[in-house]
């Protein structure tokens, strides 16, 4: 089966064509943005400690950087983040609506990271499937 490539813009080197690993990248470097701006507001919300979600917040930001055309791994750990992501905040968008309302600003800042864990799953699916189909 031949793998199908495309010229990468910024190089000459070829990458696969259902490689999504830069707007991934992108995704998950938002996610980890939003988070950590808006973490001193909801430090009395959110369920684990400063440390464990500037954790949290490290990790994003290194596995986005660690994203590759060439690294089949990182694509399932892509796509293990991307599940959790959608499910964690999800549940507390959910959570808060029924706590807080829809005028919270918690409920709405899960909302918008769950939306965002959804399209980075839907494209980490995707570059997964171009690795598993070569």
């Amino acid at each position: 089966m031949a793998v199908e490539y495309q010229v990468s813009k910024d190089s000459n080197k070829k990458i696969p064509v259902h490689y999504y690993g830069d707007t991934i990248r992108k995704l998950f470097f938002a996610a980890a943005f939003i988070m950590l701006f808006f973490l001193p507001f909801f430090t009395g919300y959110i369920p684990v400690s400063i440390r464990a979600s500037l954790l949290i917040v490290l990790a994003l930001s290194i596995f986005s950087g660690l994203t590759s055309p060439r690294v089949f791994f990182v694509s399932v750990i892509d796509v293990v983040i991307s599940v959790f992501g959608v499910f964690l905040f999800g549940y507390y968008a959910v959570d808060a609506y029924m706590q807080y309302s829809v005028s919270s600003m918690f409920f709405w800042v899960n909302q918008i990271l769950s939306i965002i864990f959804l399209v980075s799953l839907y494209f980490s699916i995707k570059t997964f499937r171009g690795f598993i189909s070569r």
